[in-house]
């Protein structure tokens, strides 16, 4: 059971960084130009 569990989290855990990564990114960059629209 915990080596199951294990195996299936890895791929989340390499994929889910890169996720939040992009996502912080496109929040910048969507404050960017805000602001500079403002």
């Amino acid at each position: 059971m915990k080596q199951s569990m294990k195996r299936s989290k890895k791929p989340r855990a390499v994929g889910f960084p890169r996720l939040i990564d992009g996502i912080l990114m496109l929040k910048n960059f969507f404050f960017k130009s805000l602001n500079v629209r403002i």
